[in-house]
């Protein structure tokens, strides 16, 4: 009996190690990570429009579909904003153009982040991701 309540004791103490969220064991770290997003604001992203963010130490970068871009990050805990973002200015198919509009808008007003396995979700105030991300 003895033996089954250390176990048991044991069992519940290695549980408890273990119990933290995946945001926990990521500790939101983002440099050196690689995205495509998958879906803005609620809808999912055009297929024929490669859209990605990748960061570095310091900055944001990517492509919006059409155009490059690039900008300044900082994060504390979940919390994320992403400023000064800059890109080229190429024309492309009307489509494209207007998802890419919406993406850097939603970009620039990012306030917070969740990291969980393969998928990266972007707030910016609101309970639902304004961007969805997969690697």
């Amino acid at each position: 009996m003895r033996w089954i309540y250390i176990g048991f004791v044991l069992l519940v103490l290695l549980g408890a190690c273990g119990s933290g969220d995946a945001n926990d064991a990521a500790a939101g770290e983002l440099a050196g990570t690689s995205w495509r997003l998958t879906a803005i604001n609620g809808q999912a992203a055009l297929p024929d429009a490669a859209v990605t963010l990748q960061f570095d130490a310091a900055r944001a970068s990517g492509s919006g579909g059409c155009n490059q871009y690039s900008g300044a990050y900082s994060r504390s805990g979940t919390s994320l904003s992403i400023e000064q973002v800059t890109s080229t200015l190429m024309a492309c198919a009307q489509p494209i153009l207007d998802q890419e509009s919406a993406y850097f808008n939603a970009l620039n007003a990012v306030t917070s982040y969740q990291l969980s396995g393969d998928q990266l979700e972007l707030f910016t105030g609101g309970a639902q991701p304004a961007l969805v991300f997969s690697r």
